[in-house]
């Protein structure tokens, strides 16, 4: 999960600026002061509300080791070891459940980064919609984003080494449907390419023998896969999550992007990026 603040890094660039700018639009010192301190504010929040999201669990408590010292002089806390204890903890938070940095103060999507980890929308190998266990991911998206209208998201379609057989069945269906054929495979029998063919063309290729399925599966590895397809694949499962998010759970449009270019490959999904407009 990647969070971004790019007004707050502007505004940091522009700062060295601040009095040319007073000068060449007659702005009151304490007006451009003002702006960069409230942006400023907001970003500090932010990440306040993301540490505290990392130290708490699924439930939304928040359990710290506190170092007790007893001694003749009476019992006393170590401040800075408490300090250190929560941070650790807030890093392995970060590591093991990336999503959590959108939870409890991100309340929204607590339960989903607790259960799971979840860094993505998952999509089954070969399919651009997500699949049924992303629902309360994208539940706490839509929730997320009612809560917060500084956030805008970024939908990174990401393709993997599972799409490479279900897309390289695609082509073939799409070669047999275009009256193209089947690739040449030595030791394959003419009745047994009609066979294959035709499950193709039907989408009932489950239906096949097992003789049948080993040849299928030599015709699939037999296919090359260009990087260009896999890649259309993960740009369709971004404009799907989009879909799903604007159509079935009513999220404005103009709050979700879409990367033009997809995430590194990994497993099949899409990557969600939060920007802080």
């Amino acid at each position: 999960m990647i969070v971004r603040y790019p007004r707050l890094q502007r505004d940091v660039a522009e700062h060295p600026t601040l009095l040319a700018e007073r000068s060449a639009h007659h702005h009151p010192p304490n007006r451009l002061l003002s702006r960069f301190r409230a942006r400023r504010v907001e970003f500090l929040r932010t990440l306040l509300d993301l540490a505290l999201a990392l130290l708490r669990d699924p439930a939304g408590n928040i359990t710290l080791s506190i170092p007790v010292t007893v001694s003749e002089e009476g019992t006393s806390t170590g401040l800075g070891a408490i300090i250190v204890g929560a941070l650790r903890q807030a890093l392995v938070g970060a590591v093991t459940a990336p999503l959590k940095m959108l939870g409890a103060g991100f309340s929204a999507l607590a339960s989903a980064a607790g259960s799971n980890g979840a860094q993505s929308l998952p999509c089954a190998p070969g399919e651009t919609q997500p699949a049924p266990e992303a629902d309360e991911t994208l539940d706490g998206l839509a929730k997320l984003l009612g809560e917060r209208p500084e956030l805008v998201i970024r939908l990174f379609g990401r393709s993997g080494k599972s799409d490479r057989d279900p897309v390289a069945q695609q082509i073939l269906i799409e070669r047999v449907q275009g009256d193209e054929g089947l690739p040449d495979l030595e030791d394959s029998g003419f009745f047994a390419r009609r066979r294959v063919a035709g499950a193709l063309a039907d989408g009932k290729t489950e239906e096949l023998d097992p003789e049948d399925q080993a040849l299928l599966a030599r015709y699939v590895g037999a296919i090359e896969v260009p990087a260009e397809r896999l890649a259309s694949l993960a740009l369709a499962r971004a404009e799907a999550a989009r879909v799903v998010l604007v159509e079935g759970r009513g999220v404005d449009p103009e709050r979700l992007d879409i990367a033009a270019n997809p995430a590194e490959a990994g497993e099949p999904g899409v990557v969600i990026e939060l920007e802080v407009r």
